[in-house]
């Protein structure tokens, strides 16, 4: 760890550039998490936690559709399930690279070669799989939830019981909706330290078009346009 920070120091260009394109990250992240909490149909996280809340309270009203139920929560998981096995393959490839990388002194993409300090290279890589395990957790903590849920959703059977089962379903979709979302953003969080791998300029550059493109994909379809059209 001490060789990573003093190899992050001897290049205080690459530390300028983490430290900026850590910021802008966070900054948009937290833009979206405050606009969505003043108009929740401003981001499609807003939207999507309303469309949950619907697709239960219809869910209840209808005593619980078995099908329906098991088919919308299979789906769910199993995409987190994939994204989980995805980010594990990706750790080990990820701590494969940086292995043979530091092995070697240099590394090699797409056949060009750059050379490394160990130190830098040790934090370029770490930083990469710190995201990846925080991927990893936040969609198996969402199949962790899901799990869950099918059990509060079985008591829809029970009219007396939907008064109790339908707000703690609503938090736990919701909850698992946040983790499989956070989970997401972490692998487009990935792309600029994928590219810091190149250089600094590329972090920078990666990191501003990464925003430009989820601040495309965020942001709610303005409802009125479509109805019209």
């Amino acid at each position: 760890m001490e060789q990573g920070i003093a190899g992050l120091l001897a290049n205080p260009i690459d530390l300028i550039c983490l430290i900026t394109s850590t910021f802008l990250l966070w900054l948009y992240q937290q833009m979206v998490k405050i606009r969505t909490r003043r108009d929740p149909h401003y981001s499609l996280f807003g939207m999507s936690n309303e469309a949950r809340k619907e697709w239960l309270v219809m869910l209840a009203k209808r005593g619980g559709d078995d099908i329906l139920a098991v088919q919308t929560l299979r789906n769910s998981t199993m995409a987190a399930t994939f994204l989980a096995s995805t980010a594990v393959l990706l750790i080990i490839g990820t701590l494969s690279f940086g292995a043979q990388a530091g092995h070697n002194g240099s590394i090699s993409l797409f056949g060009i070669r750059y050379g490394l300090t160990p130190g830098l290279l040790l934090v370029k890589v770490m930083v990469i799989v710190l995201l990846l395990i925080s991927a990893f957790f936040c969609f198996t903590t969402a199949i962790r939830i899901f799990n869950h849920l099918g059990y509060v959703l079985a008591a829809f059977r029970d009219p007396e019981k939907v008064p109790t089962a339908l707000p703690r379903a609503t938090m736990l979709i919701n909850r698992a909706g946040g983790y499989y979302s956070l989970g997401m953003r972490c692998y487009y969080f990935l792309i600029p330290y994928v590219f810091w791998l190149f250089g600094a300029g590329y972090l920078l550059a990666a990191t501003l078009g990464v925003m430009a493109v989820l601040y495309r994909i965020d942001r709610a379809p303005a409802l009125q346009h479509d109805l019209t059209d």
